[in-house]
């Protein structure tokens, strides 16, 4: 089953482990400042592409150095492991990458933190219909597989460019393709209603 999650908080941080930007709302850096600490020393012994994380008592940080100069937090709470939610993280790195150059240079205009908010806006937005069309889907692709069998793994995964793929059963996103293709929302949510329209065109042909 693909997991359906949202952020309870996202946070930049500089070398210090000072919070830059807190998304969204500076309320919510409560809820990582405990974990300072920890990820600063993440941060520096981490490679510049990795992504590590923290299980916490709530649930999961993600951690993302940015070259030297900080990183960036993103916590889940109410999940058990990251495995499942990782493909949402790299979703939101793929689209903030450009963005995030302003802390590298060590600076942050009023501009900056506008323009990161409203790209954590339009996420947020985009991934609440990215989630209303992966329910659709599973329920459909279910149908699919009760009629076609094991033809219907070649149809997920046409339509969705290999984003995603069963496992036992069940849809999952592919996150190894998500890294690799650097899917961003806009597109994960294109793919989400092209196998959508697939899936549903499949099963009235057949029916």
């Amino acid at each position: 089953m693909i997991l359906k999650s949202y952020p309870s908080v996202v946070v930049l941080i500089d070398r210090s482990g000072m919070p830059l930007l807190t998304l969204p709302s500076e309320e919510k850096f409560v809820l990582v400042s405990g974990l300072t600490s920890t990820v600063i020393a993440l941060t520096q012994r981490l490679p510049r592409s990795e992504i590590d994380y923290i299980k916490t008592e709530s649930g999961v940080l993600f951690v993302k150095p940015i070259d030297e100069k900080g990183g960036l937090l993103m916590l889940f709470e109410n999940v058990k492991g990251p495995d499942e939610i990782q493909w949402i993280v790299s979703l939101f790195l793929n689209e903030v990458r450009d963005a995030l150059g302003f802390i590298t240079q060590g600076l942050i205009t009023e501009a900056d933190m506008e323009g990161m908010k409203t790209i954590y806006s339009n996420f947020i937005s985009r991934l609440t219909e990215i989630f209303q069309l992966a329910t659709e889907i599973e329920e459909k692709y279910k149908v699919l597989r009760e009629i076609v069998g094991s033809m219907a793994q070649a149809l997920i995964r046409n339509c969705s460019d290999e984003i995603l793929k069963e496992v036992d059963g069940e849809l999952m996103v592919d996150i190894n393709c998500v890294r690799c293709k650097k899917v961003t929302s806009n597109l994960m949510l294109e793919i989400m209603k092209r196998c959508l329209n697939d899936i549903t065109n499949r099963i009235k042909q057949i029916l």
